[in-house]
């Protein structure tokens, strides 16, 4: 969508991302509070497998992985548990145009997940996980 907005500008652009752990992602996900997702997570009592099977992405969202978005080679990528050092990294590029992202965005904490995101995984759910996000483990987080 980006591409064809900026039309034959894209190829001189500056493009990064941010990814994010999708065990991390799915955790914060399971333990949320509001709606949709506390109708089929921790929530509504289902366990971690059951609410893999049940999730759907959201009706603005264009896939599940972050891979289903980054389709375009991009000049960097930075891991969402790195966004600091990643966003400080890509500043240092952007400042030559007069432009800075704002470092200090904090990442939400639920008060009721667990310290380590790992824990809400089983023998069963991981292996779900593996093939849900397959191609954004096999390109950030082998």
């Amino acid at each position: 969508m980006l591409k064809e907005r900026v039309g034959d500008l894209w190829e001189s652009c500056f493009k990064f991302s941010i990814v994010r752990n999708p065990f991390d992602r799915m955790a914060s996900l399971f333990v949320t509070p509001e709606a949709p997702f506390s109708y089929y997570n921790a929530h509504a009592g289902f366990t971690m497998s059951e609410f893999l099977v049940n999730y759907r992405p959201m009706p603005w969202e264009y896939g599940v992985q972050c891979s289903d978005y980054i389709n375009e080679d991009v000049d960097m990528v930075i891991k969402y548990e790195e966004r600091k050092e990643g966003i400080r990294r890509v500043n240092a590029i952007i400042s030559e145009f007069g432009l800075q992202i704002d470092d200090s965005v904090v990442k939400r904490n639920h008060p009721n997940k667990k310290s380590y995101f790992m824990e809400y995984f089983d023998a069963a759910s991981i292996p779900m996980m593996k093939m849900m996000f397959q191609d954004d483990l096999r390109r950030w987080y082998d």
